[in-house]
């Protein structure tokens, strides 16, 4: 089963409405947790339904399997270090 976007923090996104997230599909990816379907926009999508992590391509995740996200519950996007990222993020041990 693949993970939800929960919630979303990110309210100057495109895809966030409420705090629900409506990309059909996220990217976290690059040598940090980045949402990298994060767009910057005033407006916000007309389409419904809940975002999901289609990849993920931090190797260094505990939750990532082969470039996908088996994180136990949905995962929270947000603001971390003035940059869009996966707040569920967890480094392996």
């Amino acid at each position: 089963m693949v993970p939800e976007v929960k919630f979303c923090h990110v309210n100057d996104c495109f895809y966030n409405r409420a705090n629900e997230c409506h990309a059909h599909a996220i990217t976290v990816g690059s040598d940090n947790p980045f949402c990298e379907t994060f767009m910057k926009s005033s407006q916000t999508s007309d389409k419904h339904g809940q975002g999901e992590v289609g990849a993920c391509h931090i190797n260094q995740c505990a939750y990532n399997d082969s470039m996908y996200c088996h994180a136990c519950s949905d995962i929270e996007v947000g603001w971390s270090m003035n940059e869009v990222q996966c707040l569920t993020f967890r480094k392996k041990e």
